[in-house]
C-alpha cells in the first residue's frame, strides 16, 4: 500500500502479509476520501470500500500492466529507507550491517525486498 496522493511516488508504504490483513488495518475513511493506491506483490490492483456494517471489504482486484513495477518501486524506496537508518545505527554501535548493505546493494525482486522491509502488519 502506498499511502502518497500520487501513485508514482512512493510515500508512506506499507507491506500486509495478506489482503485481510490489509482490511483489518485501514480505516473507511480512508477509501471515502480516495488516499493512495493498493497493490498485490504480483502488481494486481485492489480497490476496497466500506461494508454496510462500516468494516473494510475487497470490491475487486483487477490485473495492472504497470502494477509489479510500481510495486518494486514503492518497496526499493522503502528498503532505502530501512538501510540509511541501519547504517546511522550501526555508526552507533546499534546495528551490524551485512556485507551487501555495507556495500548499498538491495534485493532487486519483490520478494528479496519484502523479505528485506519486513511487515506492517
Amino acid at each position: 500500500m502506498n499511502e502518497s496522493s500520487e501513485e508514482q511516488t512512493p510515500g508512506d508504504v506499507s507491506v500486509f502479509r495478506s489482503i485481510g490483513g490489509a482490511m483489518q488495518w485501514l480505516e473507511p475513511w480512508w477509501f471515502a476520501e480516495g488516499h493512495g493506491t493498493i497493490l498485490t506483490a504480483s502488481g494486481e490492483r485492489l480497490s476496497m470500500r466500506e461494508s454496510p456494517r462500516g468494516y473494510v471489504e475487497l470490491d475487486r482486484c483487477e490485473p495492472d500492466a504497470e502494477g509489479e513495477r510500481l510495486v518494486r518501486e514503492w518497496l526499493h524506496h522503502k528498503a532505502k529507507a530501512i538501510l540509511q537508518v541501519r547504517r546511522e545505527r550501526a555508526v552507533k554501535g546499534r546495528a551490524i550491517l551485512a556485507s551487501h548493505e555495507k556495500s548499498g546493494l538491495l534485493p532487486s525482486t519483490v520478494e528479496g525486498l519484502i523479505a528485506y522491509v519486513g511487515f506492517d502488519d
